[in-house]
């Protein structure tokens, strides 16, 4: 294989290891929601390109085209650009709850007011909002 090939096959490798890295926070995130359609096709995705990784010849990846590789590497900015979204509001999240939690242990506050923190602590949890006449 030309280092050329080489190149471009660990381009899509990494853009595989990107994949599984975004998989694995959907299933993270997702765990409360039963839909994860999302994690079942980048599941599938992966799969399929580890079945054909080592199965065409050197050749071939030479032949890909400018724009097909243009399109790998634009790939791989989104994917780390969702990663980087998804980390930055996990973060967010998770402050958001644990400055509600410092405030749940006041001892000051209202029936309310815990019942409101706690619906917010709730929503945060599960990306779901709370209806109070449920």
């Amino acid at each position: 294989m030309s280092k050329k090939s080489n190149s471009f096959i660990e381009t899509l490798d990494h853009l595989v290891d990107l994949l599984e890295q975004l998989k694995e926070k959907v299933i993270r995130e997702t765990v409360n929601h039963p839909d994860n359609a999302v994690s079942k096709n980048l599941d599938a995705i992966i799969q399929n390109y580890h079945v054909i990784r080592n199965d065409y010849p050197a050749e071939v990846s030479n032949q890909f085209s400018e724009s097909l590789k243009r399109l790998v590497f634009q790939l791989i900015d989104q994917v780390n650009s969702e990663l980087e979204t998804r980390n930055g509001t996990n973060m967010k999240v998770n402050d958001d709850l644990r400055r509600i939690d410092q405030l749940l242990q006041s001892e000051d506050l209202s029936v309310e007011e815990i019942d409101r923190l706690l619906d917010k602590r709730s929503e945060l949890s599960t990306g779901k909002p709370v209806n109070p006449l449920q």
